[in-house]
């Protein structure tokens, strides 16, 4: 049962808000699925100071995070990055944008001057310096895997940079949007579709069921609204974040201005140092913006404002005559904006517009419900005569948006967070309606309670390699290799392993020595009433077939060389040729006449010569025949007087010798005769080389005499004709050195033959009995008569393995029971005369037994493995019963057929494995 429910845990998805559950801060989401985890933002609660403010870390352990990806670079959702990377145990992965990360930078450091001066420190400057260089960039499309985690980057169209990520675990995808817009701005485009739908989303409910008014009818509202203001004489204030919707109201307010000639001579102040530095993360990221602001940026750029001035702190602010003041944190909890608040609001000249989200507990959030009285940060409590006006630039995703995209994408999941919980609950209540037909659950949970989901994906192996160049048909059974890794999973041959993988194929030699005191043939009768592929084979008809195939490949060789030889041959004559039509064009007439008359001279002096040469030679070769055949007739007088010394004292022995000694010296005789056969033949190749080099040695000496004669010829040529000579001269020399390179190559492929040879006879000497059983082509089996032990010889796999200890037991019985009959008999006719007897009857049944035990451990250790529990039925023990819990079923080990199963899913996956069984049972057979 513990095993049952470990593998339901490795099906189930956790979905746990470490911050944001119910609640708009300090967004953190975890993600745990197949022993992996995952976060998305690690932000802070801007309504809460210090440790109160983090994320609730304590509910995932930070060593078993995998990866961190950070959406953008807004407090609530990479405020607490730093104390998570240098003050924790996690030792992840981070990932966010190159923007991002860019301004990240400058957000943090403002955070830790702003929260050194009010005594809330969460981390140093050093640990966010730390904590950027751990940070890895992506870019938007780019996907990747990290640790068997498919990731996948898009725009989410917030703020610069922002992303969505897209994970996928074992084929199951979840979809973190963070804060997304689908509607283009001013300088953004709106966030992607994804291609491939999530099967979770998780996506913030911000707004739940508001719907953003069109984007020129707000414009109009906030120009209105600021231009009522300053025309008055009043001064206007405009809290926003340092960075994402200020620069877009600043390319409103300047583009305003630009067409009011009227308002140019009031001035506009944008009061943030942070702003000033991330102005140039925006220039240099123009190409993450939209196509308006691209064209722009062709002519211009946008972002250099012609009426818009920086302001450092409120105190440079000295101007009495009305201004516009862009001025943060937008949502007024302290800083320059809460500065400027305090000081304008008794004033009924003056105006703030609140144009984002305000979070509850924060003074932005108190003035939309346009208070009398506000309480400054002093404590003191100020009148409230100054205008109110709200105006939503925010680029959160609405009640209208967040539904076209859950349409869209049709998750089986959706996940609210980064809501309050009204504005959550009346979201999810209005999505479930309005899914309900396509099956959607939609959950809110709060923070640190998990959304548990069940996936139970069928997982699919691709078939590589060779074992894919065939068509495959259904239900075809195929052998190879399973490879997983990072959740994928793939077949492939063995001699593909090392193209697929970093893996190495080695072979595993098993030699194993079993004690055995009969012959093989007996060995053989038993192991074939147990075995269907056998063969009883002999070493000589290897030995023999190894000569053969090195006969083959010294043939062709010499083929080729020979062909070689040929071929330079005739290119040689055809350039003699050449060079000889040529030196006869050039030679005079009267140079003709003399080289007649000398060759007239010279062609009786050769004649003569030859003559005396032809009788030499055949002088030398009378001699060799005459010494070839003293030596032939004395070695088979030798060899006659040996085989007559042999016979008289095998005659005498063969008296008190019994019968297997007679057998086995009559093989040593059949070995002693192969010896002399080889030695005979080494003589006989000795004799034709040394005819060979006598007749290369004439050969020599003729080509000498005509290359004198040549040289006393040309004596009176010119001396183009002396080069020429000396050409043809080299180029008969290298033919030599080339025949007697080939000579020497051809000898030493002789010795080796001769040694190899050797071996084989040397071998043959140690192990007498020339014969070898090989099972199934798996394993070989050969009998060392000398210390009466047989060698088992295979390569290493399960089915092997179990074939060799069948055979090895088989062996010990035949062994242990034999030697008590004093059973002695060679012939396979005697051995089934005597197999009829009731002893030997009772040995065979004692082999049957040994053999339904030995398919009981095989299929117990199958099943056992995979099912659990199993049992064999007292009555049958043919019967073997599988019990999984709730689920049972019975296996006659006989037929291997399931006879009772009370599930028909167990009951395939029974069956499945006992086809399995079937392949490792494959050599033990049950005839007789």
């Amino acid at each position: 049962m513990q095993r049952k429910r470990e593998g339901e845990e490795d099906h189930v998805m956790k979905i746990i808000p470490l911050g944001a559950g119910c609640e708009v801060g300090r967004s953190c989401i975890a993600v745990k699925y197949r022993g992996k985890t995952v976060l998305f933002d690690c932000g802070i609660h801007p309504a809460y100071s210090g440790i109160s403010g983090l994320p609730f870390f304590d509910e995932v352990d930070p060593k078993e995070v995998d990866v961190l990806f950070v959406s953008h670079f807004h407090l609530d959702h990479c405020g607490a990055l730093p104390y998570y990377l240098t003050q924790t145990t996690f030792n992840g992965k981070v990932y966010m944008t190159h923007p991002t990360k860019a301004i990240y930078k400058f957000v943090l450091e403002d955070y830790v001057r702003v929260a050194n001066s009010d005594g809330r420190v969460l981390f140093s400057p050093e640990d966010l310096q730390k904590s950027l260089e751990k940070i890895e960039q992506i870019d938007y499309d780019q996907d990747f895997s990290h640790n068997g985690i498919k990731i996948y980057c898009m725009n989410a169209g917030h703020v610069l940079g922002a992303a969505m990520f897209m994970i996928e675990i074992e084929g199951i995808r979840v979809l973190y949007t963070g804060d997304f817009s689908r509607q283009e701005d001013g300088h953004l485009s709106g966030a992607a579709t994804p291609k491939i739908p999530p099967d979770v989303l998780i996506v913030e409910s911000t707004y739940g069921l508001q719907v953003h008014e069109p984007r020129l009818d707000r414009e109009q509202r906030f120009t209105s609204f600021v231009h009522k203001v300053v025309a008055r004489g009043g001064n206007c204030l405009i809290p926003v974040f340092a960075l994402g919707r200020a620069q877009e109201l600043l390319l409103i307010l300047e583009s305003y201005w630009e067409s009011h000639p009227e308002l140019q001579k009031i001035p506009i102040y944008y009061a943030s140092s942070l702003a000033q530095k991330c102005m140039k993360v925006y220039q240099t990221y123009i190409n993450m913006m939209n196509d308006q602001i691209r064209r722009k940026f062709a002519v211009s750029n946008p972002f250099d404002f012609k009426h818009i001035h920086n302001l450092r702190s409120a105190d440079e602010l000295k101007t009495k005559g009305p201004i516009v003041v862009l001025a943060s944190p937008g949502m007024l909890q302290n800083g320059t904006s809460r500065e400027l608040l305090e000081k304008w609001c008794p004033s009924e000249k003056n105006g703030v517009i609140i144009t984002g989200y305000c979070v509850d507990g924060t003074l932005a959030r108190e003035l939309k419900t346009e208070p009398d009285e506000i309480t400054s940060l002093k404590g003191e409590i100020l009148p409230r005569r100054l205008s109110i006006s709200y105006v939503s630039f925010s680029a959160h995703s609405d009640y209208a948006q967040t539904s076209q995209f859950i349409q869209e994408t049709l998750p089986s999941h959706v996940c609210l967070v980064h809501g309050d919980s009204s504005e959550m609950l009346q979201l999810k209540s209005s999505l479930t309606k309005l899914f309900e037909k396509s099956h959607i659950r939609v959950h809110n949970p709060p923070n640190c309670a998990s959304v548990k989901l069940e996936f139970r994906n069928q997982k699919m192996a691709k078939i590589m390699g060779s074992l894919a160049e065939s068509q495959i048909h259904s239900g075809q059974r195929i052998r190879g290799l399973l490879i997983s890794k990072d959740f994928s999973h793939m077949v492939v041959s063995a001699e593909d392993l090392s193209i697929f993988t970093q893996l190495r194929r080695n072979k595993i030699l098993h030699n194993k020595k079993v004690h055995f005191s009969y012959s093989m043939k007996l060995l053989f009768v038993f192991l074939s009433s147990f075995f269907q592929d056998i063969q009883f084979k002999s070493i000589q008809k290897e030995r023999n077939e190894m000569k053969e195939e090195n006969q083959n490949q010294n043939q062709n060789q010499n083929q080729n060389q020979n062909e070689n030889q040929n071929e330079n041959e005739n290119q040689n004559e055809n350039q003699n040729q050449n060079q000889n039509e040529n030196q006869n064009q050039n030679q005079n007439e009267n140079q003709n006449e003399n080289q007649n008359e000398n060759q007239n001279e010279n062609q009786n002096e050769n004649e003569n010569q030859n003559q005396n040469q032809n009788e030499n030679e055949n002088e030398n070769e009378n001699e060799n025949e005459n010494e070839n055949e003293n030596e032939n007739e004395n070695e088979n007088e030798n060899q006659n007087q040996n085989q007559n010394q042999n016979q008289n004292q095998n005659e005498n022995e063969n008296e008190y010798k019994s019968n297997d000694e007679i057998e086995s010296e009559n093989e040593m005789k059949e070995e002693n005769e192969m010896k002399e056969e080889i030695e005979n033949e080494n003589q006989n190749e000795n004799q034709n080389e040394n005819q060979n080099q006598n007749q290369n040695q004439n050969q020599n000496q003729n080509q000498n005499q005509n290359e004198n004669q040549n040289q006393n010829q040309n004596e009176n040529q010119n001396e183009n004709q002396n080069q020429n000579e000396n050409q043809n001269q080299n180029q008969n020399q290298n033919e030599n050195e080339n025949q007697n390179q080939n000579q020497i190559q051809n000898q030493n492929e002789m010795k080796e033959e001769i040694e190899n040879q050797n071996k084989i006879i040397k071998y043959s000497q140690i192990i007498e009995d020339e014969n070898q059983i090989i099972i199934m082509n798996r394993i070989k089996l050969q009998l060392n008569e000398i210390g009466k032990y047989i060698t088992l010889q295979w390569e290493a796999s399960p089915i092997n393995d179990v074939l060799a200890d069948t055979i090895i037991s088989i062996v010990l019985q035949i062994e242990a029971n034999l030697s008590s009959f004093r059973f002695t008999a060679t012939s396979p006719e005697i051995l089934q005369n005597y197999l009829l007897n009731t002893k030997e009857k009772q040995f065979l049944e004692k082999f049957e037994k040994f053999q339904q035990k030995k398919r009981k451990i095989v299929l117990e250790r199958i099943i056992s493995n995979q099912f659990g529990k199993t049992s064999f039925d007292k009555e049958n023990p043919l019967i073997m019963k599988v019990d999984c819990g709730d689920l049972q079923a019975s296996i006659n080990i006989e037929n291997l057929e399931v006879i009772d199963c009370n599930s028909q899913q167990l009951k395939k996956r029974i069956e499945r494995s006992l086809s399995f069984a079937k392949i490792n049972l494959e050599g033990i057979s049950t005839r007789f």
